[in-house]
């Protein structure tokens, strides 16, 4: 298995889980399904890095299992075929060994955590892991993660973390907004939106934005959609957990040199220039991808709580030297939260997301190493519609294949992806109900096959019969 120890956790643990599931879901013959729940809780107990206890405080627990991570993985190593795969006749050689250093790992745990965390918390725990939806970029390809929104809603399955870039930062809000989702919604806001009143030919000046030839006008033309007790939803409001990726350049004179780069407004006649210079702005682009860039993820930090989630999914969309995103008045009270991030992170300029990284696995793993969202190891679906298997819309294959270069090691990071290669333009932002429509169904039939494996992944395992017997126990 490869050996990826990253974001705080091993998640050797869940690439071995998963492969036993296969090896399970492809036997011919009966197994024994008490060593099946035995060998996932094992794993998923060695893959934790901290709790949370009842008095509301992280706690790490990754030095306290080390013994038990270590004796585990060398259990699972075993079961390795030169292939790759689990040898299922060896499996019930090693229930004994697994299942009493799983018992030793336990005890621990309850020595050290006497009355501060219950054996109920631990068993709900590791019957179930979080989910962490990703959603990347690629303007309008994005819209068949929709149909993706629509089947975990059918099957009953709510994430516990939502992480957006670019157009997955749009989709994410209006999903992040409430807890049950419903697609009639959006529905309602595509019907009365026109292009002129996301995009205008006429870009203000930049203050913590990056330059670009139309101004994105997310706030006047969506925020009135996702408000919430009648205020501005932000990162603290949202009914799931919801962090936006954005890019940020780290050179103030790259900043300020590259404003020489976009044309000016003036020069400029209505939307036919979208189509017309495409293949300038994709270069503008480029060369903002080999400035001094990072990711940021926003959401997560206390100084964030201040920040509006539509602002901060503005900066994610605004495509640098074609969409720019800013707000119109640095002074104001709902700049304050930018100053400071500014400050924190070290940069002077903010762009799309997606420039940086089209498949933020990474800012979901450490969302849940840092943040109190969820014990135990995250289930990480990705979902990506603008990369190398995108198919046609020219010339914005080279902006597919620099996401796709930005999303390897989400995609690496992640426990499914799903990739889209049937999708709506990249440039069709605001698109008519036939083509919405279009999208989902697309989508539908893409992830079609994905779904019931993501149900049963996702599926609570009951416990083991050992687990059971030490129900009685307390951990504190």
């Amino acid at each position: 298995m490869e050996d990826v120890y990253s974001y705080g956790f091993d998640r050797r643990f869940a690439q071995f889980e998963k492969r036993l599931n296969e090896a399970f879901r492809r036997a011919n013959v009966a197994y024994d399904e008490d060593t099946h729940r035995l060998f996932i809780y094992a794993c998923r107990l060695a893959s934790l890095s901290a709790i949370t206890g009842d008095d509301g405080q992280r706690h790490r627990v990754d030095i306290l299992l080390a013994d038990f991570r270590r004796r585990v993985l060398g259990h699972m190593l075993s079961l390795l075929t030169e292939q790759g795969d689990v040898d299922l006749e060896l499996v019930s050689d090693l229930k004994r060994p697994v299942e009493r250093i799983f018992k030793d790992a336990i005890s621990v745990l309850t020595e050290t955590f006497r009355n501060n965390y219950p054996f109920q918390k631990l068993e709900a725990t590791l019957s179930k892991r979080p989910l962490a939806l990703v959603l990347g970029g690629g303007g309008g390809t994005g819209y068949v993660f929709l149909s993706v929104l629509n089947q975990l809603e059918d099957v009953d399955i709510t994430p516990d973390l939502l992480v957006g870039t670019s157009m997955g930062a749009i989709l994410g809000m209006f999903r992040a907004h409430k807890m049950r989702w419903s697609l009639s919604g959006l529905d309602r806001i595509l019907a009365g939106l026109k292009l002129a009143d996301v995009v205008t030919p006429v870009p203000g000046i930049p203050h913590f934005g990056f330059p670009g030839s139309f101004e994105l006008k997310l706030r006047s033309a969506l925020s009135h959609f996702v408000m919430k007790d009648n205020m501005p939803m932000r990162f603290n409001t949202t009914d799931i957990p919801f962090r936006v990726v954005v890019g940020g350049i780290t050179d103030q004179k790259a900043v300020e040199a590259y404003r020489s780069l976009v044309p000016q407004s003036e020069k400029l006649s209505g939307f036919r220039f979208f189509r017309q210079a495409a293949r300038s702005w994709i270069s503008k682009v480029i060369k903002v991808a080999n400035l001094p860039v990072k990711a940021i993820s926003i959401g997560g930090h206390i100084d964030d709580q201040s920040i509006e989630v539509i602002d901060a999914v503005g900066f994610s969309a605004a495509v640098p030297g074609v969409l720019h995103y800013d707000i119109e008045n640095p002074s104001l009270e709902r700049a304050a939260g930018w100053h400071r991030l500014f400050e924190r992170e070290s940069v002077y300029g903010l762009f799309d997301g997606g420039v940086v990284d089209n498949c933020p696995a990474k800012a979901a793993l450490s969302t849940f190493r840092n943040e109190h969202i969820a014990d135990g190891l995250p289930y990480v679906l990705s979902l990506n519609s603008f990369g190398s298997q995108m198919q046609g819309h020219w010339p914005l294959k080279a902006l597919a294949l620099m996401a796709h270069e930005t999303g390897k090691t989400g995609g690496d990071l992640s426990d499914r992806v799903i990739r889209f290669s049937r999708v709506l333009s990249p440039i069709n932002i605001v698109p008519k109900l036939k083509d919405l429509r279009q999208a989902i169904e697309m989508g539908g039939v893409q992830s079609a096959d994905f779904i019931d494996k993501i149900q049963s992944e996702l599926r609570p395992v009951s416990p083991p019969k050992c687990f059971k017997k030490l129900s009685n126990s307390t951990i504190s």
